[in-house]
């Protein structure tokens, strides 16, 4: 099976065919390690498309909840809050440790 991958350009397609049904999306989830697979997206994926997103007027949510399950030998996980400064708009994207354990990142004001 191929690694799942955080391809902007499929969002883009799917958000446009979606949109010509009539259909309205509001945000975008995801799950990183992914379930069940354990594949890593790198930061840079996760932070194109979180500016996709952003660009698009979408919330992202970031669910790290499996960040003990990565499975590659050659991967490493980094958390998304690593990285979040390097954001468009970081203040869209919540971080997430599973949907039943909410940590909402807020930014803080300048």
């Amino acid at each position: 099976m191929e690694s799942p991958q955080l391809d902007v350009d499929a969002y883009q397609r799917a958000l446009d065919d979606y949109s010509a049904r009539g259909g309205i999306v509001r945000a975008v989830l995801i799950i990183n390690p992914h379930n069940p697979l354990g594949a890593v997206f790198p930061p840079d994926d996760v932070v194109k498309l979180c500016d996709w997103a952003t660009r698009n007027n979408l919330v992202v949510l970031i669910d790290e909840s499996f960040s003990s399950c990565v499975f590659a030998p050659d991967s490493s996980f980094r958390s998304f809050l690593s990285y979040r400064s390097r954001l468009e708009k970081p203040e869209n994207v919540m971080y997430l440790w599973s949907l039943s354990k909410v940590g909402i990142i807020f930014p803080r004001k300048a």
